[in-house]
């Protein structure tokens, strides 16, 4: 008799229920991974831009101080009357030097004397003294050459030449600067530390990008204190204890404001008039110098925040569309809102209240809804003047 055999099977598949959960989880797992590869991202990203900003700061902050380091006092020890042969000349200009009557941003333009290595004197007395060589001497590019060196053969070396430092607008409305210099030996057509107004036919605007080179870009704000025989704090308003924003060494009247017409950190106070400049023996130098520079990531980069409403002329307060960007309050207090520096008192969420309008020189405007705010990073560096003297 044949008995039939019921195979049953021992395999089970899954329920629909059971399906569905399992891909609720996959999901879930899958969200929570890219989230966490985006925070990582955003965190790099961050982390990259904050140690761009920091390698920017380096170095604008070396090149700033190798141009301090360079400059000399004077080399005699018994001072007789005579034009100074080397000088410190530190004044407020309008930034790219406009002579209109518009309000404008006011910068700090410095001037001082620097020492030269043989091969920088020999390299700048070649600039000088090629084009005359060129226009002068008949023949190929040999006569020329011989004609130069003979020019430089014939030269006083003096191991000195005068530096011209200062801001310049990068941008045409002037919201990111470049640091700039120039030389200048006795031998140029401008002797720099005799121009009165720059901007006008004694020192032309469109003659900077051809007689000066960058240093440093994408800045937000360069300026310059001193301190003087009479400064007892950095943090004290000039005049009254603090730092000279201003400074001739000669003493020489040309920031003197006997009318009182400009602000207090616009003229010197240590300024004696005209009659000073052949009295060397008066010629005084500062101790120490605080350089404050605010670096930026550049105009392509965003800002590290927008107005979220808009900010009038008299306003107090500012709302931006976030705050997380800021620097700390212990840090720094300062903004740029399009090209007015502002300083504020504290945050509120995206709020900003105590508002201090048209610091650093720059002037208080209307600002609309989207304007772009920067903070920047701020380096403060202190240069000592080895060469620093009060003067009789």
């Amino acid at each position: 008799m044949t008995h039939a055999r019921t195979v049953r099977s021992t395999e089970s598949g899954f329920t629909l229920i059971e399906i569905v959960v399992v891909m609720g989880l996959l999901s879930s797992f899958m969200l929570m991974l890219v989230q966490l590869m985006g925070s990582g991202v955003d965190m790099f990203t961050t982390g990259q831009r904050g140690q761009d900003l920091a390698d920017r700061g380096q170095l604008v902050k070396h090149a700033t101080l190798d141009c301090f380091e360079r400059m000399v006092g004077p080399r005699r020890t018994v001072m007789v009357e005579q034009d100074p042969d080397v000088r410190m000349l530190v004044s407020w200009e309008n930034q790219g030097f406009l002579q209109d009557d518009g309000a404008h941003t006011r910068q700090q333009v410095v001037r001082a004397t620097v020492g030269l290595t043989e091969l920088e004197e020999i390299d700048l007395l070649t600039e000088v003294f090629r084009p005359i060589a060129e226009e002068e001497t008949p023949g190929g590019e040999e006569e020329v050459a011989r004609a130069v060196q003979q020019m430089i053969a014939d030269a006083p070396r003096k191991g000195r030449a005068d530096m011209l430092l200062f801001a310049w607008p990068q941008d045409p409305k002037g919201v990111f600067l470049e640091l700039r210099h120039a030389l200048f030996t006795n031998f140029d057509e401008i002797q720099i530390m005799d121009v009165r107004a720059f901007g006008t036919e004694e020192f032309p605007r469109v003659l900077v990008p051809e007689i000066s080179e960058v240093l440093a870009s994408n800045l937000l704000h360069v300026e310059f204190e001193f301190w003087s025989r009479e400064t007892t704090g950095w943090g004290r308003e000039a005049g009254r204890g603090g730092p000279e924003w201003v400074w001739d060494s000669a003493r020489a009247g040309r920031l003197l404001d006997e009318g009182s017409r400009l602000p207090r950190r616009e003229s010197f106070g240590l300024d004696l008039g005209a009659g000073s400049l052949r009295d060397l023996r008066d010629d005084t130098y500062p101790r120490w110098a605080r350089i404050t520079l605010v670096a930026s990531r550049g105009p392509n980069e965003p800002p590290e925040a927008f107005l979220s409403s808009e900010l009038a002329s008299d306003g107090r307060t500012l709302d931006l569309t976030r705050a997380d960007k800021l620097p700390k309050l212990e840090d720094s207090r300062f903004l740029k809102i399009g090209t007015e520096w502002v300083e504020y008192g504290d945050i509120r969420g995206r709020t900003l209240t105590g508002l201090k309008r048209a610091q650093r020189g720059t002037q208080v405007k209307t600002h609309g809804v989207g304007t772009a705010v920067r903070a920047g990073r701020q380096i403060v560096v202190y240069h000592r003047f080895p060469h620093g003297r009060d003067g009789s």
